[in-house]
């Protein structure tokens, strides 16, 4: 039988659009509300019911994301930027602008220190990391074309994304051309130099003998060594 649980509604029936709504911790959620007439990012405490309006004139936001630990939000808007949101001083930090395009994607690491994220060029859209802790960014990748939606592998380990950086022509059955069907392919960063490829296949232990692994809610140290990453790029 399908599972079923009750279903509490939140927010204002009517004349009020949520959007983007994200679990920040157990007790409360982060949305974005137009109830003042213009977006507005809103923090919701499910067991008070009391609402935090973020004043901050957000534009209009195209993603938004919450930090694994809870603390953070990192979002991108129509303004070409790309912003931190300190979910428990409200601080914002501006991480990232640009004057080419939306921004393609953006993620957080496993441990909260780390936004990866796409940033158009005037040519290219190369990947950048920016570390909380500095509140520095460094580029992480020499794309051909574009490389775009970075994502964070659970153990931290990897950091996975798209790029367009095949050039393999094929004719068209159409019409007398050629095209590149094939020219974004998924490509891997292992992060630290010490991770080997994982398109390698490396021995394993026993059964049960394996303390490698983290358990579900261990914590995760993510390790990046920057020194020549864009060289580490697989595809």
């Amino acid at each position: 039988a399908p599972f079923a649980v009750p279903v509490k509604s939140l927010g204002t029936q009517q004349g009020v659009r949520y959007r983007l709504t994200q679990a920040v911790d157990e007790t409360s959620i982060l949305t974005i509300s137009d109830e003042d007439g213009e977006d507005r990012l809103e923090i919701r405490h499910l067991d008070t019911g009391a609402v935090t309006r973020i004043p901050f004139d957000a534009g209009i936001i195209a993603e938004l994301k919450v930090s694994p630990n809870g603390q953070f939000a990192a979002f991108s808007n129509e303004r070409l930027e790309l912003w931190i949101l300190d979910l428990k001083t409200l601080d914002t930090t501006l991480a990232a602008e640009t004057t080419h395009g939306l921004i393609p994607g953006f993620d957080w690491s496993p441990d909260s220190q780390w936004l990866a994220y796409a940033l158009p060029g005037q040519a290219t859209t190369p990947l950048f990391l920016f570390q909380l802790a500095t509140k520095e960014s460094h580029q992480i990748t020499e794309p051909v074309l574009t490389d775009r939606r970075p994502g964070f592998d659970p153990s931290g380990k990897y950091l996975c994304f798209l790029s367009r950086r095949v050039f393999k022509p094929v004719w068209d059955h159409m019409k007398f051309d050629l095209g590149f069907p094939k020219g974004e392919i998924p490509c891997v960063i292992p992060l630290a130099k010490s991770i080997t490829s994982p398109f390698i296949l490396q021995p394993e232990p026993l059964a049960g003998d394996d303390k490698s692994g983290n358990a579900d809610g261990d914590d995760v140290s993510v390790v990046i060594d920057l020194d020549h990453i864009q060289d580490r790029v697989l595809m």
